[in-house]
C-alpha cells in the first residue's frame, strides 16, 4: 500500500485516496484460450444414457461465490440493466475507487448499448475447484498473477480436469484486493483502471463476463491477508474460470432461495439447499447445493417439464422452453413467511403450557427463544468493564479512556489508527449485546464529542430490527477537518418508530476512502462517547433457548410475573432462518387450571361436524361444545364424541341439531 502525508499543526493527516494503490486493480486477463477440434469434446461427467436420471453434481459453491455466479448471470442476461447499476453505486468503497479512477459512468453507458444479451453461466464443479485453488496460491503467495510459475491459466485449468484443449476454451477474471462480492463484481464489469473514462481499455473483465461462448463457470473465493509481490493481497481473493466444451450438452440451471429482504434477487445467506430439480426427458437430476444452486444437461430443446420438490417443499411444477445448445435460466423462490408461535399470552408460572411453532416450509426443526424484559434504567459511562458490549475496534488503542469524558471515570473512545501492514482501516464498532424492546415516547440518550476528525470520518448511531440483517442509520456526524468539538454535547434520538419491535443498538466510527483522515489515538482525537441511556425503553435479556421439533409443538412455563417475549425460528440441514415475529407472553400466578385452543373446523355431512384442538395446559375433565345462531342469542349444548389425535392435539366429532340454523359453536374444557 502507499501513502502520502502531510503536517497540519501538530495533528498528522494521512492521505488515504492514495490506499487505493495501483494493485488494487483486477489484473488484466489473458486472452481467451480456446482450441476448434473437430468431433465432439468430452464433457468432465459425461452424460450415461440410463433408465433413470442420474445425480449431476455441480460441487458445494459457497454463498459468496453463488452471489458473483449471479452477478454474472443477471449482467449477462440483461446488459443494458446492468449498466444503469454500474452507473450509480451505493457502496462506499465502490465509490472510492470510482472517484480514484475518475470512472466516466455515462461513457460505461454507451459502452454497455453495445454488449448483447447471452445466456447465462452454469456453475461447473472442476472449474469451481480450479478457481479456488488459485484464489489460494495467490493468498499463499501475496500475489496477484494469472501464471503460477510456468503454468498459464489455461494449462492449469487443463490440469484440474477441465479437458478443453480436446475442443473447447476457457477464459478467467482474478482480483485480490475485493473488499466484498459487490466490490468484486463492480470491479471486474466496470473494468476499472488506467484507460480512458477510468477504465481498462479494452475491457477485458468484461468482456470475459459478456462472451456468449461460454456455457460453464467456477468461481473460488477466498478470505485473508498477506504482503508480498503484490502489496498487502486481500481481504478477498477472487478466481472466476469460464469455460465451454464443443459438443457438450446445455444446462438448465439457476438458484433456489427464499427472498428474505424483497430485492427480487438472490443474496447470502437465502439459499434453499436439499430441493430435487428435475427436467422432463434429461438423464441427469440435481439436487440444489447449500447455497441452492444445480444445474441439469439437457440433449434437445423444445417445452419441457421442469419440477422442484421435496425438502419440506410443496411440488412445483412448470413449463420451460428449451433451446438447442443455449442455457436456461429457472429458478426457484417460494415465498417467505416468517414462522410464528400461536399459544396463550397468559401463562401460569406454576406449570407448563402448550405452544405451536411454524408453518414453515421446509423446516426440518424449529428453535425458539425466550426474551425477559425489563426497564433499562442503567447509564453505560465506560466506568465497568465492557461485558455489554460486543467491541470491533483496531489494535493499537483502547476502547475505555480516563484523560476525557462528560462526567464519571471514564468514557468510551474510537479512532482510526493507520498501520502500513493492514491493507484498509475499517469501521469500529461497539454494540449492544441485549436487544431492546421501545415504546412510544422512548429515546436514546447520550453525550458525544467529536474531536480532531476529518469530512471522511463520520461518528453514528444504528439500529436493526431483523436481528442484525440490516440497519439503519438514525444519527450522523461527520468530521469538520480541525480540532472538532471541544466539549461534549447531549444527542436525544428517538425510537417511537421501532415501538413494539425488538431492536439493536451500535455506535460506529466510520472511515470512507478518497482523502485524508486522522490515524492519532492521543487525547483530542476521533469521537468520544459518553454516559449511554435509554428512557421508556426495555432490555431484552435472553432468557433462553431450545430445540422444538418438526411438529412445531412444545411447552413453555414463565420464569416469573414480567413479560416474556417468545419467538421461534426454522431449521433445516442446509439453513438456519431468521426469527419470525414474536408474541409476548405474561406470566400470572392465577390462571384457569385448564385451556384449550381451536386448530379447525370440517363438516362431514349436513348433520356431522368435527372440531380439532390443542391442549393448552392441564387436564380437563370434560370438553363440552355449544351452539347459537347469532353472537347473543341462547346456547344450546351439544353431545360429541372426544378421541386424541397425538400429542397434545384432540378432535370432537358431534351431531348438530336436526334443523337448527345453528352459525357458531363454543368449545367449553371443564
Amino acid at each position: 500500500m502507499r501513502a502520502g502525508s502531510l503536517q497540519i499543526g501538530w495533528c498528522l493527516v494521512v492521505i488515504l485516496s492514495r490506499l487505493i494503490a495501483m494493485a488494487d486493480v483486477p489484473q488484466v486477463p489473458p486472452p481467451v484460450f480456446f482450441e476448434e477440434v473437430s468431433g465432439r469434446g468430452e464433457p468432465v461427467s459425461k452424460p450415461q444414457l440410463a433408465a433413470d436420471p442420474q445425480p449431476w453434481d455441480i460441487g458445494s459453491p459457497t454463498d459468496d461465490e453463488q452471489l458473483y455466479v449471479e452477478y454474472i448471470n443477471r449482467a449477462r442476461l440483461d446488459p443494458r440493466a446492468e449498466a444503469l447499476r454500474l452507473m450509480a453505486p451505493v457502496d462506499p468503497d465502490i465509490q472510492a475507487a470510482y472517484a480514484f479512477f475518475n470512472v466516466n459512468t455515462n461513457l460505461l453507458v454507451s459502452q454497455f448499448a453495445g454488449i448483447l444479451p447471452a445466456p447465462p453461466v452454469a456453475i461447473h464443479a472442476v472449474l469451481t475447484r480450479a478457481a479456488r485453488e488459485h484464489s489460494t496460491w495467490m493468498l499463499v503467495n501475496g500475489t496477484q498473477t494469472h501464471e503460477e510459475a510456468a503454468l498459464s491459466s489455461g494449462d492449469r485449468i487443463a490440469a484440474a480436469g477441465y479437458p478443453w484443449k480436446s475442443g473447447g476454451g476457457v477464459g478467467e477474471n482474478i482480483f485480490a484486493f475485493a473488499k466484498s462480492v459487490v466490490h468484486g463484481h463492480f470491479g471486474f464489469n466496470t473494468d476499472w483502471g488506467n484507460g480512458p473514462g477510468g477504465m481498462q481499455s479494452p475491457p477485458g473483465h468484461r468482456n470475459t463476463i459478456h462472451d456468449r461462448k461460454f456455457r460453464e463457470i467456477g468461481v473460488g473465493v477466498v478470505y485473508g491477508t498477506n504482503t508480498g509481490p503484490s502489496g498487502t493481497v486481500g481481504p478477498g481473493l477472487v478466481t472466476q474460470e469460464f469455460g465451454y466444451l464443443n459438443g457438450a450438452r446445455p444446462y438448465v440451471t439457476g438458484v433456489a432461495f427464499y427472498d428474505f429482504n424483497n430485492n427480487g434477487f438472490y443474496d447470502t445467506g437465502e439459499g434453499l439447499g436439499g430441493i430435487r430439480v428435475e427436467l422432463e426427458g434429461a438423464t441427469h437430476y440435481a439436487t440444489t447445493t447449500r447455497s441452492g444452486g444445480y444445474a441439469i444437461p439437457f440433449a434437445s430443446g423444445g417445452v419441457k417439464k421442469l419440477t422442484f420438490s421435496g425438502a419440506g417443499f410443496s411440488k412445483d411444477q412448470r413449463l420451460v422452453n428449451l433451446v438447442s445448445g443455449t442455457n436456461l435460466k429457472a429458478d426457484f423462490t417460494p415465498p417467505y413467511v416468517a414462522p410464528t408461535v400461536k399459544g396463550p399470552l397468559v401463562a401460569p408460572i406454576q406449570t407448563d403450557s402448550l405452544f405451536l411453532a411454524g408453518p414453515f416450509q421446509g423446516a426440518s426443526r424449529y428453535r425458539a427463544r425466550v426474551l425477559r424484559f425489563t426497564p433499562a434504567t442503567a447509564t453505560e459511562g465506560a466506568e465497568g468493564d465492557l461485558s455489554p458490549f460486543h467491541v470491533s475496534i483496531a489494535p493499537g488503542y483502547s476502547l475505555r479512556v480516563t484523560d476525557v469524558r462528560h462526567e464519571g471515570a471514564a468514557s468510551f473512545h474510537m479512532a482510526h489508527p493507520f498501520q502500513s501492514s493492514v491493507p484498509s482501516v475499517t469501521d469500529q464498532t461497539m454494540e449492544f449485546k441485549d436487544s431492546f424492546g421501545p415504546r412510544s415516547g422512548s429515546q436514546l440518550l447520550f453525550f458525544s464529542r467529536l474531536g480532531w476528525a476529518s469530512p471522511l470520518q463520520a461518528a453514528s448511531v444504528r439500529v436493526s430490527s431483523d436481528e442484525g440483517r440490516s440497519w439503519q442509520t438514525i444519527w450522523s456526524r461527520a468530521g469538520t477537518g480541525n480540532a472538532g468539538e471541544s466539549a461534549f454535547s447531549q444527542v436525544a434520538l428517538p425510537l417511537s418508530a421501532y415501538a413494539g419491535k425488538s431492536i439493536r443498538v451500535r455506535f460506529v466510527y466510520t472511515l470512507q476512502t478518497g482523502g485524508g483522515f486522522f490515524p492519532q489515538t492521543q487525547a483530542g482525537v476521533g469521537w468520544y462517547i459518553d454516559s449511554i441511556r435509554f428512557t421508556s425503553v426495555d432490555r431484552a435479556v435472553n432468557a433462553g433457548d431450545f430445540e422444538v421439533p418438526s411438529s412445531g409443538e412444545f411447552l413453555f412455563r414463565p420464569s416469573d410475573t414480567l413479560v416474556h417475549e417468545l419467538s421461534v425460528r426454522a431449521e433445516t440441514e442446509h439453513r438456519t432462518f431468521p426469527y419470525g415475529p414474536p408474541i409476548e407472553v405474561t406470566g400470572a400466578t392465577s390462571v384457569p387450571s385448564a385451556e384449550i385452543a381451536l386448530d379447525g373446523f370440517r363438516q362431514l355431512s349436513a348433520s356431522r361436524s368435527v372440531i380439532s384442538y390443542r391442549l393448552i395446559r392441564g387436564t380437563p375433565t370434560s370438553v363440552l361444545i355449544q351452539g347459537f345462531e347469532t353472537l347473543t342469542g341462547p346456547r344450546t349444548r351439544m353431545g360429541g364424541v372426544v378421541r386424541a389425535v397425538g400429542g397434545q392435539r384432540y378432535e370432537i366429532e358431534f351431531d348438530r341439531n336436526p334443523g337448527a340454523s345453528t352459525s357458531f359453536f363454543q368449545l367449553l374444557a371443564q
